[in-house]
This record gives structure tokens, sequence and C-alpha cells, in this order.
């Protein structure tokens, strides 16, 4: 494809550890790909995003942020009819784009740029893949240089961190698998980024680790970084859709990362395949084991956490931009021999 080809990146925001500031990565890799590229953000999580404050990327590509819902969607139509765009990118961590997708982009030829893990609860679109390879993380970039440094931890003593909002029966196994792996290490709590739920801490009182569970709630992205920067472990799993870029973020802060449960099954696979962790734990005693092996190695600059760095330095932005030309190029082939 020519460097005069033009693409309109979308990035909907709509996964745990997704945030408007995740568009930067991706225009800039479009742009570094040769391809003129306008960016749009609709933002399904808004929130305080500390990093992104002034809405506009710093690159000279344009970014605008619009909120998900019925006015920010009606813009959205009207700005992609408007475009002059020969093509548009849907980034997203449902498949297919969600639901949303082909209902705003209409008759523009589009493609789904995969974000994240879909999660077994996340809407379905139509739209063809950009390139199937890229999930669970693959669609997203780790930038060491942009990564703050110094943040104050948030906790006073060693825990194991949940980042995204477990289901019912994803976190009876965390519980029950925190339990075990724990019995001899009373120092140890277990942090999930969620507000209380009554049946979640029944599930904790039932396991008998109530009072080491805590609740605090959904966390910006500057504190994000300072939870999996203190961590001793994060386990993740993949009931809700789930951005790929939480989980490079949680390997570059060298943090062994853990998928547990049946619906964790791709992210377990693809932390397998960089080499940074085990493949999905589906019962409590496998997982207590892969987690007290973590916890029992992954102490100051152990090969566990030299593992996980290396995985996220390898989805630097060059190389994002690189797998990008590849696949929009290949799409490109496969339009014009049809």
């Amino acid at each position: 494809m020519s460097s005069q080809t033009r693409v309109l990146l979308v990035e909907h925001v709509d996964a745990t550890g997704a945030a408007p500031a995740d568009a930067r990565a991706r225009a800039v890799a479009c742009r570094e790909a040769g391809f003129a590229v306008e960016t749009l953000v609709l933002d399904s999580l808004p929130g305080d995003d500390l990093q992104f404050p002034e809405r506009g990327e710093r690159t000279g590509t344009t970014i605008d942020v619009l909120v998900d819902d019925e006015r920010g969607r009606a813009q959205l139509r009207a700005r992609i009819r408007a475009s002059r765009a020969d093509r548009v990118l849907w980034a997203s961590a449902c498949t297919g784009g969600g639901a949303l997708a082909a209902e705003v982009v209409g008759e523009r030829p589009a493609s789904w740029w995969p974000t994240g893990h879909p999660g077994t609860h996340g809407s379905r679109g139509t739209l063809a893949a950009l390139d199937p390879a890229f999930a669970p993380a693959e669609g997203c970039a780790w930038d060491a240089d942009r990564t703050p440094r110094g943040r104050l931890a948030l906790w006073d003593g060693p825990f194991v961190l949940v980042p995204a909002r477990p289901s019912p029966a994803s976190a009876r196994l965390l519980l029950q698998g925190f339990a075990e792996a724990c019995r001899d290490r009373d120092e140890l709590d277990l942090v999930v980024l969620d507000h209380p739920r009554p049946e979640i801490e029944s599930l904790a009182r039932q396991s008998g680790v109530s009072l080491r569970v805590h609740f605090v709630g959904p966390a910006p992205r500057e504190a994000e970084l300072a939870w999996l920067a203190t961590a001793r472990a994060a386990l993740v799993t993949g009931d809700a859709p789930l951005s790929g870029g939480l989980l490079l973020r949680a390997l570059g802060a060298g943090l062994p990362v853990l998928a547990a449960g049946a619906p964790a099954r791709p992210i377990g696979a693809w932390l397998e395949h960089c080499g940074a962790g085990p493949s999905a734990r589906e019962s409590a005693r496998d997982l207590a084991d892969a987690l007290g092996g973590v916890l029992d190695r992954a102490s100051g600059d152990s090969p566990w956490r030299q593992r996980a760095r290396a995985a996220a330095a390898a989805h630097h932005p060059g190389a994002l931009a690189a797998r990008l030309a590849a696949a929009l190029g290949e799409a490109g082939a496969k339009r014009r021999a049809a």
C-alpha cells in the first residue's frame, strides 16, 4: 500500500485497563507504517485519565475523544461518513469490533484491530480481523520510555493483585487457589481492583481468607501503574474484555501474570507463547501450585521477572508498526486479487 493511503483509526475504549491514551501507540504505529491517519476515540469507560489530559496527540496526529452515549455515537457516525479515509480501523477488545462497530461504520471499508481479550461476556461484531494473531495483546505496544517510574506503594505489605473484576465462578477459583497457596504466608494479602460485592465477599469468607481480601475499586491509569509495580503477582480471568495493554504493562513492570479459569485460556496460551508464564490454571490446586511457585521464585530480579520484562519489551512500538504494515499490505493484496 502506498504512503498516501489514509486510515481512520477508531479506538473504542471497551475493556478493563483500556483508556483513551491507548490510541496514541496505535496512531503512531499507523504513521510509522507509512499511512496518513486520523484518530477518534469512543470512550465507553469515561473517567480520569491522568496520562491523557490534553485529549490530543503530541506527534501531530489529530485525536478527538467522544463519550460512548447517544450523542457521541451520532458524532462518530457523522465523522466516519465525512472522512476521506480509504479504510476504517476499529480498535476494540470485543470480537469483530463488538456489536457497535458495524452499526456505526456503515458501508465504509473497515477492519477490526484486536486490542485485548474479548472475554466470555463481551459483545460480538461482524468486522473481519485485521490480523487474528493480534489477540490478546499483539495489537498493543509497551514503550518503556513512556512508562513513568518511581511511584510510591499503595499498600503496606506484600500482596497479589487481581486487576480486573472477576465473575463469581472465577472469584471462587481465585479465592480457593489463593487460600491454598498462602496457608504458610500469613503476611500476604489479595487486592482486587473492583468495588466490594456481597457474593464475592461471601466466597472469601467460605475460603477462610475474608480478612486478607481487599476491594480497592477500579484504578485510573496512574494508580494502576503503582499497583502493578509493587505487587508480587497478578491473577487475571477471562470473564470480561481485558485490555492487552494492561497485560503488557504488568509484564513491563516485571510482574508475573497467571491466567486463571477456562475463559482465560487464550491469555494463558499467549503468556506461555511469550515465555512469560504458564498456561491457564483451571483448578484451585493447579492455581495454588503455580502461584506458590511464583511467590517462591519471583523475588528481586528473578528469572520470572526478567522473562516478563523481556516479553513486554518485544512488543515495542516499532514491532507493532511492522505488524500493522504487513497486515494492511496483505489485506490490500487480497482486495486487489478479488
